[in-house]
């Protein structure tokens, strides 16, 4: 029986012994899960300020561009024309200097003493454009 008891011995000396380890090695496990969850929510964070950060500076940009075509129309077509042969020829010029031609489809008078309030292009070639709905918003 001494064997039998001190072979019982050691091996619960030696299961014990692992035991302890293996619990060990779980413990710093989850402590390393945890540090490594940690500093991914970190990388996270930092990840979306600076996406958001880039997306308020491009937003900056297309409102800094915008600003700038419009009031380069602004320029362009602010003082009064003499024909609309004038205002054909200030708008193929805009169409050859901006950056963005496309941001103006065409220039149109509004004749006001006309029924059928159409929009008359100004430039040649180009049909009138009926727009039923400005004739209430169309001075009388």
């Amino acid at each position: 029986m001494s064997i039998t008891s001190n072979l019982r011995r050691e091996w619960k000396a030696y299961f014990s012994q692992r035991l302890w380890i293996v619990g060990v090695l779980l413990l710093v496990l989850c402590a390393l899960a945890l540090v490594q969850y940690h500093w991914i929510d970190q990388v996270a964070q930092a990840e979306r300020q600076r996406a958001k950060n880039d997306l308020a500076m491009a937003l900056s940009y297309v409102e800094a561009d915008f600003d700038i075509e419009i009031t380069r129309v602004s320029v362009f077509f602010e003082f009064p024309g003499v024909s609309p042969a004038d205002y054909s020829h200030r708008y193929k010029e805009w169409l050859s200097r901006a950056p963005y031609p496309k941001l103006i489809r065409g220039v149109y008078f509004v004749d006001t003493r006309k029924t059928g309030a159409l929009l008359e292009s100004v430039i040649p070639g180009e049909p009138a454009m009926p727009f039923p709905e400005w004739k209430s918003v169309l001075p009388r």
